[in-house]
């Protein structure tokens, strides 16, 4: 969970970007008058040609960490809508079984799902995970561990259903595997010295700002805006996609609901 958590979506980029701008123009308006206009501009040459090998190295940082993150996020969101649909696969596997295990399966796949969609999604924010849901994932394992068809089914059908069995422990091993990801995912942050350097590095493209000297003040205190501006737009975009689950823009449920919703696993799950 980020500070920004509480915050609409819609509004966090714009805060960034407005904030960094304000802040700029107030050191900007309150340095400005201490050195006069004449003096800057006989520096414009040295100081340009310094801020554009900065100014690209800088972009280059920002722009590769914006890239990390959105990679990271869509893996995130990837395992996720897998880890459902091997869910809804198992559930599927369950009805060429016979009962009780089938009902007692689809049951405990159904709550799994209800469980993580409703409860465990918040709880991930935090980088927690819920261990009821685990519990009805490991049963429902353990229900087809110990399965064997019933006395008296051909040899066949018996073959049929040790097949069909051992398909959906494959696709619940294969659960496990993305929830514990996923739960890993939530947890995942970019090291605060990242965030460290970046502050760092924008404080330092913006002092060159300041050796840039214009007649009107309006102009110059408005294209130091414009820069601030653009590096708190990407350094927001950092921060938003940095938690997966806890940040204004999260990992979506969608996928699990799509499936809870056409399968009916509500139902199955009571």
């Amino acid at each position: 969970m980020t500070w920004t958590d509480g915050i609409p979506v819609l509004l966090t980029l714009p805060l960034f970007a407005a904030g960094a701008a304000l802040i700029a123009v107030a050191v900007h308006a309150l340095v400005r008058p201490l050195v006069p206009v004449e003096t800057l501009r006989e520096q414009h040459d040295i100081v340009a040609a310094l801020l554009s090998v900065v100014g690209v190295l800088y972009s280059v940082v920002l722009g590769f960490l914006v890239g990390t993150v959105w990679t990271s996020f869509e893996a995130a969101q990837q395992n996720a809508d897998q880890e459902i649909r091997f869910v809804a696969v198992a559930v599927e596997y369950a009805k060429g079984l016979p009962e009780p295990a089938r009902s007692r399966i689809q049951q405990l796949l159904a709550q799994y799902a209800v469980e993580v969609r409703d409860n465990e999604w918040k709880m991930l924010r935090h980088g927690e995970a819920d261990p009821r849901a685990l519990d009805f994932l490991d049963r429902a394992t353990r229900v087809l561990l110990v399965f064997t068809p019933p006395r008296g089914t051909d040899s066949v059908s018996a073959l049929k259903e040790q097949a069909i069995a051992t398909a959906a422990i494959s696709d619940l091993r294969s659960v496990a595997v993305d929830r514990v990801q996923r739960v890993t995912d939530s947890r995942q942050r970019l090291p605060s010295i990242v965030f460290e350097a970046l502050i760092l590095g924008a404080v330092f493209v913006m002092s060159f700002v300041l050796f840039f000297g214009t007649k009107r003040a309006w102009i110059q205190l408005c294209t130091t805006a414009l820069l601030a501006g653009c590096i708190g737009l990407f350094f927001g975009v950092i921060v938003d996609l940095n938690s997966p689950y806890g940040g204004p823009v999260r990992v979506s449920p969608d996928s699990w609901t799509a499936v809870i919703d056409a399968g009916r696993l509500r139902d199955l799950a009571k």
